[in-house]
């Protein structure tokens, strides 16, 4: 089939499978890309969609982790200079772990700093402020939840200045 309207079987309601899928050809889905469009309270039926961190003091709330929803994973992308704040929070109980690579991307200091900033393992909020934070243009964020209080942090963000963890 190259349409979701033709092939040998189409469905107009969904399909459930409750056991495993293989795909043999292409697999042709495109994933959501949102506009922030202010302060952006996230549901579980967005996983899988790109959010354009595109305002220039915009927030985003994670939805709660259940184990039902274990899997649901979204993207966040830096698309405007701001120097004001970013955050993407968790719901309470809902804790971050994993990591993002924080770049200083000015060339105001003469030994470039690239570190690693992982969340402890008591922070619902990942806060950046476009500056020594992170949150620059080009930064890009994967949230997934990995268990029923946990969401596994990863990805890039580009800061200047003296970096400091955006994770509270």
């Amino acid at each position: 089939s190259t349409s979701s309207t033709k092939g040998s079987q189409t469905y107009a309601g969904g399909v459930g499978i409750a056991k495993n899928l293989f795909v043999g050809g292409v697999f042709g889905g495109k994933k959501n890309v949102l506009a922030s469009s202010g302060n952006t309270t996230i549901t579980e039926a967005m996983s899988g969609a790109t959010f354009l961190v595109d305002a220039v003091a915009v927030a985003f709330a994670l939805p709660a982790i259940t184990s039902a929803n274990i899997g649901m994973s979204f993207d966040f992308v830096t698309t405007v200079a701001s120097t004001s704040s970013q955050s993407i929070t968790a719901q309470a109980g809902d804790l971050m772990t994993g990591g993002i690579n924080l770049i200083d991307d000015t060339a105001a200091y003469t030994a470039p700093q690239n570190v690693i900033k992982k969340p402890a393992t008591t922070f619902l909020i990942c806060d950046m402020n476009g500056t020594t934070t992170g949150g620059k243009i080009g930064t890009r964020l994967r949230f997934t939840a990995i268990s029923a209080t946990a969401w596994f942090v990863e990805g890039v963000a580009f800061g200047s200045g003296v970096l400091a963890t955006p994770f509270s």
